[in-house]
This record gives structure tokens, C-alpha cells and sequence, in this order.
């Protein structure tokens, strides 16, 4: 709690002492008429706290350096998390967004990386118009499709790109989703079996798929 709550060290401590361990979540009809904090209101605490600690470069408060915190387990919710309660309207700039990639790149597992690439390159493009990007979209699907081709994933080609912008993708229910690790099968496709008398593979002669499609955004 103290990793994504606390502005300043012992913050936490200070404002709730030994209340901490009466905090509790209770179902709309147990909790206390006036007590109580809604949804949309705790959705914009977290939204403001992970973009403190974006912008801070990790967390504010005394986590960052007490040792009994776990602060790679801490980034790895982080990372995923920011996709869900990231607020487009707040600054960022390319420092940002690179500092958070090196994050899911050092500290995520492959299949993390599988999950929270996509999730943050949809979750940047929603509130995009069909004929123009935001600033803060071009910047993360910038750095995401960076991040993506090094380690040689699919990503979108031109149709797909065009296709995101009158119907936008959607990294959880889409199976189709451009931007992914090639499955085995694509990999096959992508290379010919060797000709005869010689060791190496053919190439398809074909450009990778989305190899043009960083230019659109």
C-alpha cells in the first residue's frame, strides 16, 4: 500500500498510525453511510498516484527504500496496472514512457511482457479520433513499437493500423490483436525450408508484416 500511496516517506503512517490494520472493503450494503470512499473516487486516486510515480520514476513515499519492501514485485503490478488507470490529459514525455519500458523489459517475465505491451498500446488509443492520434498515444505506441520489433514480434502493417483507427482494437477479447510474439506457426510460414545443397534457409522474399506501420502514428 505504501509503494503506491505515499507522496512523502512515512506519509502513511503518520495520517493513519494503527488505523492501517482496521482499513477493509466492505459491499455497498455494510458500509458506513458517510464513511465510505465511491469508486470513481478511488479510480482517480490511483489514476493520480500512478502517474506521481511515472513521473518520480517509482514511488514516493519510504518503500523506495525500506528493504522489506519487494519493489520488483511492486513494478510488475505497476506496469500492467498503468494501463488501466493511465489519465491521457496529464503530460508525458518520451523520458517517461522509456523509463516504464525498461521496467516491463527487466522486470516482467516473457509472458508478462506478452500481456502488458498490448494492454497499453490499446488502452493509449481509445480516446483517439479516426483522423488524428493524441501527443500522449503517438509517444507510447512510439516507444512500444520500438520495444516490440527489437524483440521481434508482429506488429501492425498498414491495414491493421488503418483498421485501429475506425474500429479499435481491444488487447483482451481480440485474438486477432497486431501486436504479439509470433506464434510457431507464423514463424514457419516466414521462412522456406532450405534449397537443395545448401545449409541455410530461404527467405519468403516478403517484408516482415508491419514492418512500414511505425510511421502512421
Amino acid at each position: 500500500m505504501e509503494c503506491l500511496l505515499e507522496s512523502s516517506p512515512g506519509e502513511t503512517e503518520h495520517l493513519l498510525g494503527p488505523l492501517r490494520s482496521l482499513l477493509r472493503l466492505y459491499d455497498k450494503e455494510k458500509r458506513s453511510v458517510g464513511l465510505y470512499v465511491t469508486l470513481e473516487s478511488t479510480a482517480d486516486l490511483i489514476t493520480q498516484r500512478c502517474y506521481r510515480i511515472l513521473k518520480n520514476r517509482g514511488p514516493e513515499g519510504s518503500a523506495r527504500f525500506s528493504p522489506k519492501h519487494n519493489l520488483n514485485v511492486f513494478f510488475t503490478s505497476y506496469c500492467d496496472a498503468l494501463s488501466l488507470f493511465i489519465d491521457l490529459s496529464l503530460e508525458v514525455d518520451v523520458d517517461d514512457v522509456q523509463w516504464w519500458a525498461s521496467k516491463v523489459q527487466s522486470i516482467c517475465s516473457r509472458e508478462g511482457r506478452a500481456k502488458v505491451y498490448p494492454r497499453m498500446f490499446a488502452s493509449v488509443h481509445r480516446e483517439c479520433s479516426m483522423l488524428n492520434c493524441r501527443p500522449a498515444c503517438r509517444i507510447w505506441r512510439g516507444e512500444i513499437l520500438q520495444r516490440c520489433k527489437s524483440m521481434g514480434w508482429k506488429v501492425p502493417g498498414i491495414f491493421e493500423t488503418l483498421r485501429d483507427k475506425y474500429r479499435k482494437y481491444d488487447a483482451q477479447f481480440d485474438d486477432d490483436f497486431p501486436l504479439r510474439p509470433y506464434s510457431q506457426l507464423e514463424l514457419d510460414q516466414l521462412v522456406l525450408p532450405p534449397l537443395p545443397n545448401q545449409g541455410s534457409p530461404r527467405s519468403t522474399g516478403c517484408r516482415m508484416p508491419g514492418a512500414w506501420s511505425s510511421e502512421l502514428y
